[in-house]
């Protein structure tokens, strides 16, 4: 099956089952209750996790062959879900929790026959068997469980899974790891799926049997990454993928047992509890661990050659620092939005200057409009000439958008012709550009400034706005993300999944377009015009050279 199919089948497929499994929930009582350590006020459906499981195995099922890893893989997941979901109905002891774990960890090590057997130190080491299986089984019940404990604001675990398993589909096709593959573009189809119910404000959560689902996936898929023989990664790389999750709970950990408490017991010591601390809302206090592991992420793939001892220190070095700021930043009082007595900082009065009178979200606003413009008009100068079936849908899409001004007044971008004919105009110069791919340079500089100028002023003007017609999430902002970093990242130049980069194009001028119809109320008619400035170039390169 095609991954793109794969992909989409695993996100509709989610998207379909979460109403109904709300509805079910409602009844059943499978419902996440307020307390005072939860950041939630009304009681929450927990079945994200099990429409994900539902959508996810057998799109697996059909798409892949049915190897004995496979099998160990879906029987594992199978015991998750029993156990998760019964925890979710009837709150578990953590013994109870830990032996399901257990079970379903064990299915997938000797199942499978998955397990670490080299670390690379200065040298390539063979470790003995009893030592491999102990670690990889640690290894698998720390993740399984890191994921469940970091899941504490809506969209944060899916957020960050989502980024995780972005990083595993990147490495493993770039090592031809099928499998892994596979599996991590299914299940983002599925986290994508669920995180439109569960991005702020949230009307569904995953609950135990999703949050423990994709704890184990990572750190079985990033086991099986290392351990393939046709795969020169580290071993120790999931330190860095799995990157913040890991940091949150052994930093939770830390503290619970210096203050004499039980490792396990619940409180609000996690970042994202510290953060809202801080003064940051739910959306900035997701965006900012978010920001964090995808620092950790672009890290892994700098790092995914390096020994394993070079790997697990650069993780302790990260961890000591970011913990240390941190700790200094509560320490010193300092707030990110001044209340009462709390002392204003520099970066607090900046900030409090930039939205005054709406400057950051204005300029923001123009730097997107400016930056659109200039992509669309150096398609259309420097990118190879259109065919001349792209020159006829270039003199269509003029004839439509000078329809539009005309029959409203004006008001074109509020017809469903006249954005058709805008979006349309995106989608053919993005096909343009990936078309002419490296042989142009002024492209190549463009893609290089001017996109990411372009994903920053979108992800300012987008959270900044006042105006609801157009909001944005942190989910969106993750796709802003990928636009920033993916055409960046070196080893993926000529790569097949190069084509992402493309739909990662395609994506944020979309949103850049709906931004400035919705927002930027003079904007509007300078967007038409640009866009039928680059269908025009289009219908004369495609024509001029025709005729020639």
């Amino acid at each position: 099956m095609n991954l793109l199919l794969a992909f989409v089948i695993g996100m509709i497929v989610t998207m379909a089952l979460i109403p109904p499994l709300m509805r079910v929930a409602v009844k059943l009582h499978v419902l996440d209750d307020p307390e005072s350590r939860k950041v939630h006020t009304t009681p929450m459906p927990r079945i994200g996790g099990i429409a994900m499981i539902a959508a996810v195995l057998p799109t697996l099922a059909f798409c892949l062959p049915m190897d004995r890893v496979l099998s160990a893989y879906i029987g594992a997941v199978v015991i998750l879900l029993v156990f998760g979901a019964w925890d979710d109905r009837h709150a578990l002891g953590a013994l109870t929790k830990l032996l399901g774990q257990l079970i379903a960890v064990l299915v997938f090590m000797i199942g499978g026959d998955v397990y670490i057997d080299t670390l690379t130190l200065s040298t390539l080491q063979i470790l003995p068997q009893w030592a491999g299986f102990a670690l990889t089984l640690v290894f698998l019940l720390g993740t399984t469980n890191a994921i469940n404990l970091s899941d504490g604001l809506d969209g944060l675990a899916g957020g960050t899974m989502l980024l995780c398993c972005a990083a595993l589909a990147l490495l493993a096709q770039n090592f031809h790891e099928g499998l892994v593959q596979t599996v991590s573009v299914v299940l983002m189809g599925g986290l994508l799926g669920f995180l439109r119910f569960n991005t702020f404000p949230a009307r569904v959560f995953m609950g135990d049997a999703g949050s423990q689902f994709l704890g184990f996936t990572a750190g079985a898929l990033s086991v099986l990454l290392t351990k393939g023989s046709a795969t020169p990664v580290s071993v120790a790389l999931p330190l860095l993928i799995l990157g913040f999750p890991l940091l949150d709970t052994l930093s939770v950990m830390a503290l619970r047992i210096r203050a004499g408490r039980s490792p396990f017991s619940a409180d609000r010591s996690h970042f994202h509890h510290r953060l809202l601390s801080l003064g940051f809302d739910h959306h900035e206090a997701v965006i900012v661990i978010y920001a964090v592991q995808c620092l950790l992420l672009l890290l892994a793939w700098q790092f995914r050659f390096e020994t394993d001892l070079l790997i697990v220190t650069t993780f302790f070095v990260f961890a000591f620092l970011f913990t240390a700021v941190f700790s200094r930043l509560e320490r010193s009082g300092w707030r990110w939005r001044s209340s009462g007595e709390t002392r204003r900082s520099l970066i607090t009065r900046l900030r409090e200057w930039f939205i005054a009178k709406q400057r950051l979200p204005r300029w923001s606003l123009i730097t997107a409009f400016a930056c659109a413009v200039v992509y669309l008009l150096g398609v259309g100068i420097c990118a190879y000439p259109p065919s001349a079936d792209l020159g006829v849908l270039g003199a269509v899409g003029v004839l439509v958008l000078a329809l539009g001004c005309l029959f409203m007044r004006g008001r074109a971008p509020d017809s469903w012709l006249a954005k058709g004919a805008l979006y349309v105009g995106v989608i053919m110069a993005v096909y343009l550009d990936q078309l002419t791919a490296g042989n142009s340079v002024a492209l190549q500089a463009e893609n290089w400034i001017v996109l990411p100028v372009l994903a920053l002023a979108v992800a300012i003007a987008t959270r900044l706005t006042g105006n609801r017609r157009f909001e944005a999430t942190p989910l969106d902002l993750l796709v802003i993300f990928a636009a920033i970093c993916l055409p960046s990242l070196p080893g993926l130049s000529g790569a097949a999944h190069n084509y992402g980069s493309g739909a990662v194009k395609l994506v944020l001028l979309c949103y850049a377009v709906e931004l400035i119809l919705a927002l930027g109320m003079r904007l509007r008619t300078a967007l038409i015009g640009a866009v039928g400035a680059f269908y025009l170039l289009a219908v004369v390169r495609a024509f001029g050279t025709s005729f020639k």
